[in-house]
């Protein structure tokens, strides 16, 4: 099947999907009616008992049986196991179940978490059928980006391949894990790598004939490396933010002509950390200007705030959402402070997802705010 293909048929399910979805009650609704649907998409005889099997039961030792919900056969063996769940995909006790339903189903190479919404693909890596702990693979259908189509693509009957798919799910792992590494020297760089990347420049930081760095050298390099870095991202998020909003013109996320200069610039950092941790697609991110500040929220939906500037006056202020999605006003000095508050906006963000329970709200409001007040007034003025 060829990509252009699979997006359309993808986009005539986003649509029904999101009329489905609000029907669906169970696990055997999720299913039935969302997840059977995409298998027949990728070229599957989702009627055929041959092809596809639902309730498909499993030896789990120790004298105890179990059933897969639905199980992608290939010539006649248990290829790909699918677990479906109703809500919230992340539990890992879903992980625990589905990893035990690959373990006991020793022909299947691949094991899919979902909830008709999200897919978690997982495989083996250094035992076979020891499933991984984490997903090499991962989609939203209602968000899907087109590099995440054409990965689902290699699963289509049709040209389904065993050998390219594990090569797709090893350079998944390889790449997340450099990213990874990437993200951690960003944010503290370590010396190691501040030598390997700073090699050429650490004359400017000791004379010529010094031979090795002190200390205090590392950190000048150090603090060095992290502004470079966060130059990069000033320099090629507007660009790829603009790339973004070309290729989905339905979702207009900044209002140039009513926001400022810093206030765009904090909106892109945020758009550029999030997207690099994996932890949403920047056209998520909405940037909605106010009379005296502007609200970074996801989604275009004013209930999933994430951040709100208030950059316009002489003191100026980020105030971000902890875990129980209470505000947190912090000073505003330059784009450094936005980096200082990544993982509170990482949090917010996964919350809203489902990927993290809020904390239970034990605390006063902050600065005695009611959450109702700062929803809509700024944050008192600074004596």
């Amino acid at each position: 099947m060829e990509l252009k293909a699979l997006k359309t048929l993808l986009q005539k399910h986003v649509e029904y999907v999101s009329t489905e979805k609000d029907h669906v009650t169970s696990e055997a609704d999720v299913r039935r009616s969302l997840v059977l649907p995409l298998f027949t998409m990728l070229g599957y005889n989702t009627s055929s008992s041959s092809e596809v099997k639902t309730e498909y039961p499993i030896d789990m030792g120790k004298n105890k049986q179990d059933e897969a919900d639905l199980v992608i056969m290939r010539d006649g063996k248990p290829c790909i196991v699918v677990e479906c769940k109703k809500g919230n995909i992340n539990d890992p006790a879903h992980r625990r179940q589905l990893k035990g339903y690959f373990q006991n189903l020793t022909d299947s190479k691949f094991g899919v978490l979902t909830n008709g919404i999200k897919y978690q693909f997982y495989t083996d890596k250094d035992q076979a059928n020891v499933m991984e702990d984490e997903p090499f693979f991962e989609f939203d259908v209602m968000t899907m980006q087109d590099d995440e189509v054409d990965i689902l693509r290699k699963f289509n009957r049709g040209i389904f391949d065993l050998g390219a798919v594990a090569d797709i799910a090893r350079e998944q792992r390889c790449t997340a894990g450099i990213k990874s590494r990437l993200l951690a020297e960003m944010e503290n760089p370590s010396d190691e790598f501040v030598r390997c990347v700073a090699q050429d420049f650490i004359t400017t930081f000791r004379g010529p004939s010094a031979p090795e760095q002190t200390k205090k050298q590392l950190e000048q390099l150090q603090a060095s490396i992290r502004k470079a870095f966060e130059m990069v991202i000033k320099d090629k998020m507007p660009k790829k933010a603009a790339h973004s909003a070309a290729s989905t013109p339905a979702s207009p996320t900044v209002a140039e002509d009513a926001t400022t200069e810093a206030e765009v610039e904090c909106y892109h950092a945020i758009q550029t950390v999030l997207a690099m941790k994996a932890v949403c697609e920047p056209n998520r991110l909405f940037l909605l200007p106010r009379k005296n500040h502007v609200v970074i929220c996801l989604d275009d939906n004013q209930r999933k705030p994430i951040a709100r500037l208030y950059l316009r006056e002489e003191k100026k202020i980020i105030e971000v959402y902890d875990d129980s999605k209470k505000p947190c006003p912090h000073d505003y000095k330059g784009i450094k402070d936005v980096f200082a508050c990544m993982q509170t906006i990482v949090e917010s963000v996964e919350i809203y997802d489902g990927k993290r329970q809020p904390r239970p709200e034990s605390t006063p409001p902050v600065n005695g705010r009611e959450e109702a007040e700062c929803a809509d007034n700024p944050p008192p003025s600074a004596p």
